[in-house]
């Protein structure tokens, strides 16, 4: 069992596993192949598992919005990276705006 020293770290690890999730989803053809495809099932339910870890001491619509927006963004420059996908200049605004809405949602209640 993972013993949970930050939240904040199992979020990072979570979306670190969504990500290895999606690639595999990738290389699966459609859960034709067997070892990406189990890989995939292993990967996303690792994310979930860490999600609800974080869950646990920071509130959920925080831990959803950082995990989604860090899982697109690790998503977005892994099939940059593995696949050859196009980085436009739409997919780079979109990296900025989704980190710009983890800034502001970390800072929840605290902007007056």
């Amino acid at each position: 069992m993972i013993v949970a020293s930050s939240p904040w770290l199992m979020i990072i690890l979570s979306s670190a596993a969504e990500l290895g999730g999606t690639m595999a989803l990738k290389y699966s053809h459609g859960f034709s192949k067997l070892t990406p495809s189990l890989l995939t099932i292993f990967f996303y339910t690792a994310a979930i598992y860490l999600m609800s870890i974080a869950a646990k001491s920071i509130d959920i619509s925080t831990v959803y919005a950082v995990w989604a927006s860090g899982s697109a963004v690790l998503v977005c420059l892994g099939g940059n990276i593995l696949f050859a996908e196009s980085l436009t200049t739409y997919k780079i605004l979109g990296i900025l705006f989704s980190m710009s809405g983890i800034f502001l949602l970390n800072k929840g209640g605290n902007i007056e």
